[in-house]
């Protein structure tokens, strides 16, 4: 799209800010090089997410567009830009640290990646930690901070490999919960009891504790009340109960 003159522009913003959404496709359009160049820029260490820093600035883009007054002399072209960047710069202040770290680590962040590439590339090595606290004139303290909390700048995702050499994923790799052992364990406890107890009594014990049935469904499959499912269950674990208090059982 060719661009616009200033003058149709300031025409398309009115008509946006009167909702008028055709106006607003138009300017996104204009501007739509723009947006690509900034996503591009900031995400050159981070090429996953152009898409998700282009969409930011376009929310950057209308927040410039509904904010923009029409009376001002000054261009919206340079207005738009600081909002843009604005939203980006936001956008990695409060989203991308996989931990929270003080403000003053996540304002200079950026210029410490630029700086310490710089002075790799000029140096031919990497650069000490005292080198990049002089070429950004702050204390070498702060670049410490900021070289340790760059480790932390993006949380691996469980859908990302672990071993470079390997394609499983992490979620593939971590362990589970054996759902299955707390039901192996309940049933070797409970089968130290079944000779002191009835068959209904059993019954009760099982459904409840290692099914997981209500008394309800209980007592409709046993074909008794509930009242007697409570009583059963009431009576079993009193024999239980005094059982252990007797330490008869190998379980104790």
């Amino acid at each position: 799209m060719r661009k616009v003159s200033e003058e149709v522009l300031r025409v398309w913003i009115k008509q946006a800010q009167q909702n008028r959404i055709e106006a607003t496709e138009k300017i996104i359009e204009q501007f739509t090089p723009l947006l690509k160049s900034y996503a591009k820029k900031y995400s050159k260490h981070m090429h996953a997410y152009f898409e998700d820093l282009y969409q930011v600035g376009v929310v950057g883009l209308l927040h410039a567009i509904k904010k923009f007054d029409l009376t001002a002399k000054n261009p919206f072209y340079s207005y738009a830009v600081l909002c843009i960047v604005g939203m980006i710069k936001n956008h990695f202040r409060n989203c991308t640290w996989g931990i929270k770290v003080p403000a003053a680590i996540k304002q200079n962040y950026a210029r410490f990646k630029d700086v310490s590439e710089a002075l790799e590339i000029q140096l031919n090595r990497r650069p000490t930690i005292d080198e990049i606290a002089e070429e950004m004139d702050i204390t070498a303290q702060l670049a410490q901070q900021l070289f340790v909390s760059s480790i932390h700048y993006q949380s691996l995702s469980f859908d990302g490999n672990y071993n470079k050499d390997d394609e499983s994923s992490f979620d593939e790799v971590i362990g589970r919960e054996d759902l299955n052992f707390q039901q192996v364990e309940c049933e070797t406890f409970f089968q130290q009891f079944e000779t002191i107890l009835s068959s209904h009594e059993k019954e009760v014990i099982y459904k409840l504790f290692l099914e997981e049935w209500p008394q309800s469904r209980i007592a409709s499959y046993l074909n008794v009340s509930q009242m007697q499912v409570s009583r059963l269950r009431k009576h079993a674990l009193n024999k239980i109960k005094r059982m252990l208090e007797k330490e008869q059982l190998s379980y104790i």
